[in-house]
């Protein structure tokens, strides 16, 4: 799993993915996007973090295992692959005009720095919306909100070249891939 999430992001990914997509790449997102925002709402969110729980009106909540995903769009410029936890960037609610002010600085990572951009990181989360919200995973919406996701170490191993003589390649779990 790259980047899951729920709000706006999903919602405009299941439009590109329902009429946009003639148009390709990022200028599909855009005009999603752009039609997204004319009747969209922030919602309700309910974060359950283990013994935390937070409730916020939020535009979006992105959980992150990756920096990147959305042809370039470093929603999580911090996020690492295999340090075991989610980089979570929940985007508070917004004025529209701020949201479009802000949304260029998302390529670069630096929308991190708006007031009404929260990052914080959790190994297990659970969100719950009202009302439901699409759930987006990797590009596809999945279903629908309440869902869980949670990190499971050591879940994938991968295939890399082997450095041995013997020419056969090494499958290095990926929490362990960093410590070599």
């Amino acid at each position: 799993m790259n980047i899951a999430g729920c709000g706006i992001d999903a919602v405009v990914a299941d439009r590109v993915n329902q009429g946009f997509g003639f148009i390709g790449g990022t200028a599909a997102y855009l005009a999603a996007l752009a039609q997204s925002l004319l009747t969209y709402r922030a919602t309700n969110l309910t974060l359950s973090l283990g013994n935390e729980v937070r409730e916020v009106r939020a535009m979006f909540c992105c959980v992150a295992n990756a920096t990147s995903y959305g042809g370039g769009m470093k929603v999580a410029p911090n996020a690492e692959l295999d340090d075991g936890l989610f980089d979570i960037c929940l985007l508070k609610e917004t004025g529209k005009l701020d949201f479009l002010k802000t949304f260029p600085k998302v390529f670069a990572g630096k929308h991190i720095d708006h007031p009404k951009v929260e990052i914080f990181r959790a190994g297990r989360l659970i969100i719950e919306s009202d009302p439901p919200l699409p759930v987006l995973v990797d590009g596809d919406v999945l279903g629908k909100t309440p869902f869980e996701i949670q990190i499971v170490p050591n879940a994938l191993a991968f295939l890399f070249p082997s450095d041995q003589e013997s020419g056969f390649p090494a499958i290095i779990p990926m929490a362990k891939r960093s410590e070599e």
